[in-house]
């Protein structure tokens, strides 16, 4: 590339010195013919005069052709400059997007095989924990509900995270959906295939009564039977129930009379029998 380049350089100082020879001929061949006009000089001389200014003319023509020639030079050499790059090119792996390398299954100076990887890429960015949620809790999931991640290898940390996407093909098995929680912020120091506990915040109860599933009949539609304690006697009451949550337990959200408390079932209770609370026994 420099040496055409160069050659660019030389033949273009030779136009210029023989674009100099013609006009120094041409003028040395006008002062003849006025010479010869006014009987100074001869007709031989002039016409060697004019000759040398041909002969100027004709070697400008060649420097000028041997500038063409250089230029092509350059072009031919820039266009086997960009085959080398791409010839290159073909012998560089680059990574499609900034990843993480997992595994590499060819070491230096192996021979690659059409269809045969040779790098694991992982992107940060799809580092997800799958969770298994049963199909019966499920129907409240959405995507970019708040969640906590808790990882085997350290079970006193919380990570924040939130739902990234939800499997649209459950699992018939197990009867259970697919749910993908990604980390709001993703550590360095993290080992995929590690198992782990993700926690869903799908609603938050500011203040409720919480009655465990064992002491509701009638379950059905959110709404179930209890007793209760009211004024000193037993009652039974139908009440509006909301999702069931982590410990098994059933908020009660409506219908629950103001100061009434709920009575775990037992044998012998009875609508309008006296009854005491156990905190009150014994004053």
């Amino acid at each position: 590339m420099l040496q055409t380049r160069a050659a660019v350089g030389k033949a273009e100082a030779d136009v210029a010195s023989a674009q100099a020879s013609l006009a120094n001929a041409r003028a040395v061949a006008a002062r003849r013919q006025v010479l010869v006009k006014e009987g100074f000089a001869s007709v031989e001389e002039t016409q060697t005069d004019v000759t040398a200014m041909q002969v100027a003319g004709a070697n400008l023509q060649v420097a000028r052709t041997e500038v063409n020639t250089a230029e092509a030079g350059v072009a031919a050499a820039l266009a086997q400059q960009d085959y080398a790059e791409a010839t290159l090119a073909n012998y560089t792996l680059r990574a499609p997007y900034d990843a993480w390398v997992l595994a590499r299954t060819l070491n230096l100076g192996a021979m690659p095989v059409p269809g045969l990887g040779v790098f694991t890429l992982v992107d940060p960015r799809t580092i997800w924990v799958v969770a298994y949620i049963d199909e019966r809790l499920a129907g409240r999931l959405q995507v970019g509900q708040a969640a906590t991640i808790v990882l085997r290898s350290e079970p006193g940390r919380r990570f924040a995270g939130h739902v990234a996407r939800i499997e649209i093909q459950s699992d018939a098995v197990n009867e259970e959906r697919l749910v993908d929680v990604a980390f709001d912020r993703l550590r360095q120091s993290i080992h995929l295939d590690e198992q782990a506990y993700a926690y869903i915040t799908t609603g938050v109860l500011p203040r409720a009564v919480l009655v465990p599933q064992t002491a509701v009949t009638g379950l059905a539609e959110n709404r179930g039977t209890v007793w209760t304690l009211e004024h000193g006697r037993l009652a039974q009451r139908r009440v509006s129930l909301g999702p069931q949550l982590l410990d098994g337990r059933l908020p009660v959200l409506a219908d629950l009379p103001a100061g009434a408390a709920i009575v775990l079932p037992e044998a012998g209770l009875r609508v309008g029998r006296a009854a005491l609370a156990a905190k009150e026994v014994g004053r």
